[in-house]
């Protein structure tokens, strides 16, 4: 469970940092002439502090600069907040400010995918060692045949389906053959019942992340460029500004998870 806990949080956190990505990359991406007041003034409040007290920009290479940018980020909101900057060096300031915020949530956005992968994965580890291997089945008997209610009709109702084969064909032959008697190191019958509704939870969140991460970072790919960085170009760069290796580390990370989750699926569907 305590896996499940920590696949299911690190799923909402990326989710939420997709979010203020997807909002960071539309401010920069937006021409000037586009850009009201308003809404330079609520990105310097929003983000010219933006890792005050908790370290959250992540990017202080030694040199203090980094560190300096959080009192002189808080100073420009306060004077754009009191009328007391020029427009243009508020949206230039803004910019700036957005532009650090989304580096060091794409360098969050990294650890939380990572985490998130290895939960996963250690979860489909335990799975593959105490399970029937879901083509195969062993007659219902395994580790949740006696729960005929819960978990079976949750499957469906969940629209998870099972792969002819989750683990492919050629792995398979090598993997552990566990009976249903091994289910037992994972608990009784309600406790895989149990487990297994929870981590449909968590499976349901996995699906959005492959999508939402692929959509910020090809963000404007099609679009034009605008102001201030928008495109894949321009997150690329601020991935590895924020410590990360660029787009295809991102573009690898959801295809592992979806790959992961799959085959999650498939035993959980079994069960």
């Amino acid at each position: 469970m305590l896996l499940r806990d920590t696949a299911d949080q690190a799923a909402r956190d990326a989710a939420a940092a997709l979010e203020d990505l997807e909002d960071l990359l539309a401010f920069l991406a937006t021409p000037d002439a586009g850009l009201p007041e308003a809404a330079v003034s609520q990105k310097l409040a929003d983000w010219g502090p933006f890792g005050a007290g908790d370290g959250a920009d992540g990017g202080d290479d030694g040199d203090g600069v980094d560190g300096a940018l959080v009192p002189a980020g808080a100073a420009a909101a306060a004077a754009a907040a009191a009328g007391g900057l020029e427009p243009g060096a508020a949206r230039r300031l803004a910019r700036q400010a957005c532009a650090r915020g989304a580096a060091a949530l794409l360098r969050r956005l990294g650890q939380l995918l990572y985490l998130l992968e290895q939960s996963l994965a250690i979860v489909l580890l335990h799975f593959i060692q105490c399970l029937p291997r879901p083509e195969r089945g062993h007659g219902g008997g395994g580790g949740g045949g006696g729960g005929g209610g819960g978990g079976g009709g949750g499957g469906g109702d969940d629209g998870m389906q099972l792969d002819a084969d989750p683990l492919g064909a050629d792995l398979g032959g090598l993997l552990p053959d566990p009976r249903p008697v091994d289910a037992e190191r994972l608990g009784s019958d309600l406790d895989l019942q149990y487990l297994g509704g929870k981590l449909r939870d968590v499976c349901i969140a996995v699906d959005g992340l492959g999508p939402a991460v692929r959509g910020v970072v090809c963000y404007g790919g099609g679009e034009g460029g605008g102001g201030g960085g928008g495109g894949a170009g321009g997150v690329v760069g601020l991935a590895e500004r924020g410590g990360g290796g660029g787009a295809a580390e991102f573009v690898a990370a959801a295809d592992s998870l979806e790959l992961l989750n799959r085959q999650i699926k498939g035993y959980l569907a079994a069960l």
